[in-house]
């Protein structure tokens, strides 16, 4: 979990590739016809943007396996449940935030690395998915 925290986070999403992978390519753009085959014709959809449907998921297992760990060993472990919890509070305001500030008060499919979100009206992301709003609002419960 505690690897999947540092390579796959991003502010709003997961990652689809390591930024430490060779092959990762972080910003998205469909619309480039270049002669690069990493990323030319959106051939990067999966090798680095950030998706945001398995937040909720990912963050409900951080808790789960925090729990766990608290009730097996609280003297080295009791303090991360509630790390834990502060860290999906923050993430749920940062999505929250996002949510606010959208024009169609939802979250997009994806984001670029970071969790870059300009530019991706113009780049084939749809602005607004269901899916990805359940996936996140109510699976992290």
């Amino acid at each position: 979990m505690e690897i999947a925290q540092q390579r796959l986070t991003g502010p709003f999403g997961m990652c689809t590739l390591s930024r430490d992978d060779l092959a990762y390519r972080g910003y998205y753009d469909n619309s480039n016809d270049s002669c690069d085959f990493s990323i030319a014709r959106g051939f990067n959809y999966h090798q680095g943007p950030e998706w945001l449907w398995p937040t909720g998921y990912y963050l409900r297992a951080r808790l789960k396996f925090a729990r766990m760990l608290g009730k097996f060993d609280p003297i080295q472990w009791g303090h991360l449940t509630l790390n834990v919890t502060t860290e999906c509070q923050k993430t749920f305001a940062r999505l929250n935030q996002r949510m606010e500030s959208s024009e169609w008060c939802s979250l997009p499919e994806l984001t670029n690395a970071n969790g870059q979100v300009r530019f991706l009206k113009s780049l084939f992301i749809c602005e607004q998915h269901m899916y990805i709003f359940h996936c996140i609002r109510f699976d992290s419960s």
